[in-house]
C-alpha cells in the first residue's frame, strides 16, 4: 500500500467512515450494474471532507500532493473491490 505524505491518517479514517457506511456488496453490485452512484452518495462524499481532496484549489479544494489522492483512490478501491465512478474524478 502506497504511503501518504501530508493528510494520510484523516484520509484514511474519512474512507473508512464513507465506505462503512456506503460500501455495501449489494450497494457496489448495482453501482457498478447502473455505472453509476445515488446523488447521496456524492453529497455525503463532499460533507464528510473527502471531496476537498479532488476539488481544484480554486474550487475550494485542499493543495495536497497527487500522492495523497492516488492513496485515496487506492484506500476506496480496496474497500470496493472495484473501481467505482466516483474514483473517475479524482485524478
Amino acid at each position: 500500500m502506497m504511503k501518504p505524505i501530508k493528510d494520510g491518517d484523516k484520509i484514511a479514517q474519512l474512507c473508512d467512515e464513507f465506505c462503512e457506511r456506503y460500501f455495501t456488496e449489494e450497494n457496489i453490485k448495482q453501482w457498478c450494474e447502473s455505472e453509476g452512484l445515488p446523488r447521496r452518495v456524492y453529497q455525503d462524499f463532499y460533507q464528510i471532507g473527502l471531496g476537498k481532496y479532488v476539488l481544484p484549489v480554486i474550487a475550494g479544494g485542499v493543495d495536497v500532493p497527487f500522492i495523497d489522492r492516488a492513496y485515496m483512490l487506492e484506500r476506496l478501491t480496496r474497500h470496493a473491490g472495484a473501481t467505482l465512478p466516483i474514483q473517475t474524478d479524482m485524478l
